[in-house]
């Protein structure tokens, strides 16, 4: 056997990731290099630093790290605790990567991150706890980890922080999913970061219970293509359930949730979630004769998860990461019984909204990635969704997300030159939620809810030449009937996004309301938009309002109200551009029916980033009177501005 290299102690450093890294590289090698998994994860060198992080040591080569395994460390004559506090002493003395030390940088928004210059090491700064400790925080220090290049850390007390961060975390992993570590944040408690989750009471509960939600339908997703791929190369019979996600709502509140599906057909695989829907063979004895080949399946029971564990569940945790459940004996007889005994404590609102849940997916739109959950058909008959799975983005170990270095980047400068973050309209409180479960009130849209504009490009061709477009069709015919009038103050409702640029502002005239948009959109980020020009209602007429952006695109669109209708909100989806938008029509006019209700146009633009509503919901009866866009290469963020459609066009 070939003696291990001799390894460098002074060059050994510490390496913080996601837990799931290393996990993944075990499955994937169980496949693609079966006769030599054995060797490869007794090799295997890492610690659980604290739920979905760990810690490992690489040797740091002029071109590249080199993970250290079992071997060469027993070469060292270290423990491998030893040897992590060696790598920390190693990386202090790195002038290159911290040329002053531990330090960091804070913004008046009330958090803090690395001063240090950029790089896949800022992440085994949480190595040095007493470095948080000494951080001027108002209660314990709280951190969000995208990247292994960036982290950000606040008090537990700063409500206002913690939401704002909540959602920086999840446009960082939507905008940049390559190599991510987690969407959890970590509370440092004595020596030990621990995965912080606060009480339902806390007002920053609903943000936080979201991340973790959305960081287990992430990790569940790529698990599962891995097991599948695992176990149909050993020629077992497993189905592999899929982690759905959902929004419970209620008149007061909203919570994130799970639920998983297992049906009496085949040995599943569970994953651990809030609840799981229980399907029932009916035709079992049919199926055994050969007189049916379609399995024929009875409602679909939800139950809480305490009871499966309690009740159901007949071994330990599969040794995987996260958590799964091999089930193998379906209820029967006296034991469906109780299952259905509980299932009638499930409040009725509650089983509807779970049947509603979809499967998770990488594609960035959760909601559009699956089917419900349908009455009397099983998940295993309807398995081959399409995923983008993570075992592909966890493929290339350490090497770094340069996108993710450009994100930070261009956070820092908008710390810099814009005086902070430009926080959005959105006013956190208790039971709110930025949407990015599969709602049922707002659903995030995925490729099949956007509209091909009028020539007809596909979605996502980022190689078709931006051309000046033809003009749109004349404006219909004329008089319109007259929109009531309403007096109310001048509101801006804040940018979605990031505004950093040159804003651009188009008002209505005096006595004009929006009723409409054109949209352009260019081949950047998948097809984002570049162009916006309202159309307001002045009078009986229409007007169109400036055109704020560039006139060259690959495809366009307009969407205009029905006779008696304004736009009453704009839906955006934002990341490090203004990916799409939807545009939904309030009735506003005394010809309109007593019964007329609001509509919706398609999505136009290109799959990704945040959910935003331009218009607080909770207003009524507002008329928008002006957009706001600020321009890069593309539109990067936009805000709508409220007030009376009688009032004067301002500068902004």
């Amino acid at each position: 056997m070939k003696e291990p290299l001799p390894i460098d102690p002074n060059r050994i450093v510490p390496q913080v990731r996601s837990r799931f890294y290393h996990v993944s590289t075990q499955l994937r090698i169980q496949v693609e290099m079966a006769d030599a998994a054995e060797t490869f994860i007794k090799q295997q060198l890492f610690q659980v630093l604290a739920g979905q992080l760990a810690v490992s040591l690489a040797v740091d080569l002029p071109d590249a790290y080199v993970h250290l395994n079992r071997d060469q460390l027993n070469t060292l004559g270290l423990s491998f605790q030893d040897a992590v506090e060696q790598a920390k002493r190693n990386l202090l003395k790195d002038r290159r990567r911290l040329p002053g030390g531990i330090q960091f940088e804070s913004v008046p928004e009330g958090f803090h991150f690395p001063a240090n210059p950029i790089g896949d090491h800022n992440a085994s700064l949480l190595l040095f706890t007493d470095a948080f400790s000494r951080l001027p925080l108002d209660g314990e220090p709280v951190l969000f980890l995208p990247h292994a290049n960036m982290f950000w850390v606040t008090g537990s007390r700063r409500s206002d922080a913690i939401a704002l961060l909540c959602g920086m975390t999840l446009q960082e992993l939507e905008s940049n999913p390559a190599n991510p570590i987690t969407s959890v944040p970590f509370v440092l408690r004595g020596n030990h970061w621990r995965p912080w989750l606060p009480g339902t009471g806390d007002p920053c509960f609903p943000h936080v219970r979201e991340l973790h939600v959305w960081n287990d339908s992430m990790l569940y997703e790529a698990q599962a293509a891995l097991l599948r791929n695992l176990y149909e190369s050993r020629g077992q019979d497993l189905h592999v359930a899929d982690y759905r996600p959902v929004v419970h709502r209620t008149a007061s509140s909203s919570d994130h949730l799970s639920v998983s599906v297992w049906t009496e057909t085949v040995p599943t695989i569970l994953p651990k979630t809030d609840y799981v829907c229980l399907q029932q063979l009916l035709n079992r004895e049919s199926l055994d004769r050969g007189e049916s080949q379609r399995p024929e399946f009875g409602e679909s029971i939800f139950v809480p998860w305490s009871f499966v564990q309690r009740r159901l569940l007949d071994s330990d945790p599969l040794s995987t990461f996260p958590e799964r459940y091999s089930v193998e004996t379906f209820p029967s007889g006296h034991q469906w019984g109780e299952v259905k005994a509980e299932a009638d404590r499930v409040p009725i609102e509650l089983q509807s909204q779970l049947r509603m849940a979809k499967r998770a997916s990488m594609s960035g739109s959760p909601s559009s990635a699956g089917r419900d959950i349908p009455e009397g058909v099983s998940e295993h008959a309807h398995t081959g969704t399409a995923t983008r799975s993570l075992n592909k983005v966890f493929a290339f170990g350490c090497v770094l997300a340069g996108s993710g270095i450009v994100a930070l980047t261009l956070l820092i400068a908008l710390f810099v030159f814009q005086g902070g973050f430009r926080k959005s309209r959105r006013t956190f409180q208790a039971g709110d939620t930025m949407q990015l479960m599969p709602s049922f009130q707002y659903q995030r849209p995925g490729e099949s809810d956007f509209e091909v504009g009028q020539l007809g490009v596909p979605q996502q061709n980022t190689s078709v030449t931006l051309v000046p477009l033809p003009r749109m069709k004349p404006l219909p015919p004329q008089p319109l009937p007259t929109i009531k009038t309403l007096a109310s103050d001048r509101q801006e409702h804040g940018f979605a996004g990031m505004a950093m640029g040159d804003t651009f502002r188009d008002q209505a005239p005096s006595g004009g309301v929006l009723v409409g948009l054109r949209l352009v959109k260019g081949r950047e980020w998948g097809g984002a938009i570049r162009s916006v020009q309202p159309i307001y209602q002045v009078g009986s007429g229409y007007v169109l309002g400036g055109l704020l952006g560039p006139t060259e695109g690959i495809d366009q669109i307009q969407y205009l109200a029905k006779p008696g209708y304004v736009v009453g909100q704009i839906r955006a989806q934002v990341g490090l551009a203004l990916n799409a938008i939807q545009v939904e029509f309030y009735p506003a006019s005394d010809s309109l029916p007593a019964n007329a209700t609001p509509y919706s146009s398609t999505w136009f633009g290109s799959v990704g980033g945040s959910p935003y509503e331009l218009v607080d919901p909770q207003l009524t009866d507002v008329r928008i009177v002006g957009v706001d866009v600020v321009l890069g290469s593309e539109i990067m963020s936009i805000q709508a501005v409220t007030g009376s459609n009688a009032s004067t066009p301002q500068k902004p």
